[in-house]
């Protein structure tokens, strides 16, 4: 395994070391910068080089304490085990001491079984052997129990104390070369071997940072306790009835014809004297069998492994296993060092961490992995606000990105929004986010944003739907419930959305509606361009329907007839929206004659003049569209007169303009003499020329 420190670090610590002052000193030049950071390299990677000549030496080393432990062992099954086995003796005897025949088979019963025995008939006397043996059973089980829990106790001392001084020979040449090389651990309280061993019984890990470990006399015990199963199965094979079928068979012989003969005499010790021979026979059988020997070297069944190659195996794989903690735990802290020497809060935290128990490799791991993620910033201390970070990001490289491009307002974001701030970011894309400055506006409020966005997908690779929703934002407008279809229409027409949005809010549907129609949307964005008062009425008044259904032509039309008349009127723009019915007929009047005509219509056709009041309104239009005054027009009674002259050929405009300020009467008889001298010269003139 090659140990290696990464050279593109020594860029970011120079430049950390030139812009970012230190408190308790002067800021160094970047050639003092450049020149420190490089002896620290040097140094670091001297004392991988170094670490890495010891750490090859590992396996050979693993395999020398492997074998020493072998022998120790060993020695300890000659000594300790053998007087353990000889206390399980004693128990024993002491068992089948207090094991008894049933007591309603008398001495004369023994007496008979055991002679029909001698004749052939073992069937009454197996079963007498097996009621013995039925009473001693539970007696027996509970001496295996404390035979079983002693040795287990014994091997798991005894292995414990050399597995951990081969432990401890194994770390030292590499711990100390790294001491010597890298003074910064000198500072730093380094765990001995039995902390350091709680690595390995890790139990999960969370985003790279560990969450438990079991300590090295637990690693023992489990290893060993398998080996209880083993040792109680030998033990307990021998302590079942089956073994009444052995001492029967030494049993029968000694029962013949001359044994019978001699109990003829001697009936009443048949019942002790075969108790007697069941003891006997059956403590050299469990010694036969249960020994130091036996259970130390010899297999089961003489074909599989024995206790001792067993107990082998897992002392090497735990030596294994140590051995690539030492590697792990080397890399470790070469890896560190120079996190460790740039800032003073994170030796602090470091020392502070292990202190109070936690494990150092995973310490030094986890601050690895922080300053992957964080860099530089790590020299602000916080680095549990750092830490907690690296837990809630849904993505540790995007918040690496996040940590680069945003620098010390990062923590200050996640200590206001927490967790909601890096998943909400994480939802419209990292990239997305940092492609515009807006998103660091202080108005947005990311506990509320993210809590809106569960119900969107992500926006990572659509970055119309991520502008779209920035904008949404930033207007303070609803965000849940949004498609992304409908957030990229946004972002094309931000400047449009806003408008509409101040105007028809808090309708969202209808001013996506509005934006996602095209004809509509570039009619509402001249409109409220030319226009706005107007526009924004005609938003609030009209549905979608009218701006898509009608020119653009007749809306700009539309649009000026109700800026007109709100000025002329003093009115407000509401006040005097054109009715729906009387749309077309305005736009064809405004087209032939202008304000004017709009002036007059309003003039006339006002509310409760019904028909009559839209007719006289109508003729002073046409009036004014033949060349009529629009200020004499604005007279009933002179519209009447020239609607009256208009009706007269060719003269018609002549009589207006002579006899316009006349009243009603004389312009009645003048236009009355007029009209009988015309009829007059008509009639005068065809009488001559008959």
């Amino acid at each position: 395994m090659k140990l290696f420190f990464p050279k593109i670090i020594l860029h970011f610590l120079v430049l950390f070391l030139c812009f970012v002052p230190a408190s308790s000193f002067a800021a160094p030049s970047r050639e003092d910068a450049e020149r420190l950071f490089a002896k620290m390299l040097l140094e670091i990677e001297v004392a991988a080089k170094t670490a890495e000549a010891e750490i090859e030496k590992l396996p050979s080393i693993v395999d020398d304490e492997r074998s020493r432990i072998k022998n120790a062992l060993d020695q300890w099954a000659n000594n300790r085990l053998t007087k353990i086995v000889e206390a399980n003796y004693r128990n024993v005897e002491k068992a089948l001491e207090e094991t008894r025949l049933p007591q309603e088979e008398g001495t004369f019963s023994v007496w008979w079984k055991q002679t029909k025995a001698g004749a052939g008939s073992h069937d009454d006397l197996r079963k007498l052997v097996e009621l013995f043996f039925a009473d001693l059973q539970p007696r027996l089980s509970s001496v295996s129990e404390e035979f079983q829990r002693e040795i287990l106790k014994s091997l798991e001392e005894e292995a414990q104390i050399h597995l951990k001084e081969s432990m401890e020979r194994i770390r030292k040449p590499f711990l100390g070369i790294l001491r010597q090389r890298l003074p910064v651990y000198n500072t730093i309280p380094i765990p001995n071997t039995d902390r350091a061993a709680m690595s390995y019984g890790s139990s999960g890990r969370k985003n790279g940072l560990s969450e438990g470990a079991v300590p090295l006399k637990g690693l023992v015990g489990v290893a060993l306790v398998l080996l209880g199963r083993r040792i109680i199965t030998r033990i307990m094979k021998f302590l079942v009835i089956k073994i009444a079928g052995k001492v029967l068979a030494k049993l029968v012989p000694v029962i013949g014809w001359a044994l019978l003969a001699f109990e003829v005499y001697d009936m009443a010790g048949a019942r002790d004297r075969l108790e007697e021979e069941m003891r006997k026979s059956f403590f050299e059988e469990y010694k036969a069998e249960i020994s130091a020997e036996t259970l130390w070297w010899k297999s089961e069944n003489g074909a599989g492994p024995s206790m001792r190659d067993e107990v082998d195996r897992n002392i090497g794989s735990l030596l294994k296993n140590w051995e690539r903690i030492c590697r792990s735990e080397a890399d470790s802290m070469i890896q560190s060092a120079h996190i460790l020497s740039f800032s003073e809060e994170v030796r602090e935290y470091v020392s502070g961490q292990i202190s109070e128990g936690a494990e150092f490799e995973p310490v030094l791991q986890k601050m690895s992995i922080l300053w992957d993620v964080f860099g530089q910033l790590l020299a602000q201390g916080q680095v549990q606000v750092f830490e907690s970070m690296l837990v809630s990001a849904p993505d540790r490289s995007e918040l690496r990105l996040l940590a680069k491009s945003l620098g010390p307002k990062l923590p200050e974001l996640y200590k206001t929004y927490g967790r909601d701030f890096l998943q909400a970011v994480s939802k419209i894309g990292v990239q997305n986010y940092l492609s515009s400055e807006e998103w660091g506006r202080g108005e947005i409020d990311w506990h509320l944003l993210n809590e809106n966005l569960l119900t969107l997908p992500d926006l990572a690779d659509n970055r119309d739907a991520a502008a779209g929703l920035l904008t949404l934002v930033l207007e303070g407008a609803p965000v849940r419930g949004i498609s992304p279809d409908a957030l990229a229409t946004v972002a094309g027409q931000k400047g449009l959305f806003g408008k509409i949005w101040q105007v028809l809010k808090p309708d969202m549907n209808r001013t996506i509606f509005l934006l996602g129609n095209r004809r509509a949307a570039a009619h509402i964005a001249e409109s409220m361009e030319l226009y706005p008062a107007a526009a924004a009425v005609f938003l609030k008044s009209y549905g979608p329907e009218f701006w898509s259904a009608w020119s653009r032509d007749e809306i700009i039309d539309l649009l000026q007839i109700t800026d007109f008349r709100s000025v002329n009127s003093g009115k407000a723009h509401e006040a005097v929206l054109v009715p729906p019915e009387d749309r077309a007929e305005l736009v064809n009047i405004f087209r032939k004659a202008g304000k004017p005509g709009i002036a007059l219509w309003d003039i006339y056709a006002t509310e409760g003049t019904g028909a009559v009041g839209k007719n006289l309104a109508r003729q002073s239009v046409e009036c004014l569209a033949d060349g009529y005054a629009f200020e004499d027009l604005k007279e009933k009674d002179r519209l009447e007169f020239a609607v009256l002259c208009r009706k007269i050929p060719l003269l018609g405009k002549f009589f207006y303009d002579t006899f316009k300020n006349l009243g009603f009467l004389p312009r009645f008889l003048v236009i009355l003499a007029g009209i009988l001298a015309v009829f007059a010269m008509f009639f005068f003139f065809f009488r001559r020329r008959r």
